[in-house]
């Protein structure tokens, strides 16, 4: 358990697909329905160029605490 600073991110052993529910940003997470549920999520990299709309897939390759790490399909 980690009292100080946000959790460790944990990558998973492979990418799986979502659906953003909510749009995401470098500066604004959002959410994506993964496995019927609807997640908090956020870009894996801080990349100012990468936007991801609402109903875009999206790649997760990880989770940081319960906030899932994406980036925009491709």
């Amino acid at each position: 358990m980690n009292l100080f600073g946000p959790p460790r991110s944990e990558f998973f052993t492979y990418p799986v697909e979502g659906i953003a529910t909510q749009s995401i940003t470098a500066s604004s997470s959002g959410r994506v329905e993964f496995q019927a549920v609807n997640w908090p999520a956020k870009l894996h990299l801080n990349d100012k160029a990468l936007n991801i709309s609402e109903g875009q897939k999206v790649v997760i390759i990880g989770r940081q605490g319960n906030t899932l790490l994406v980036f925009p399909f491709r």
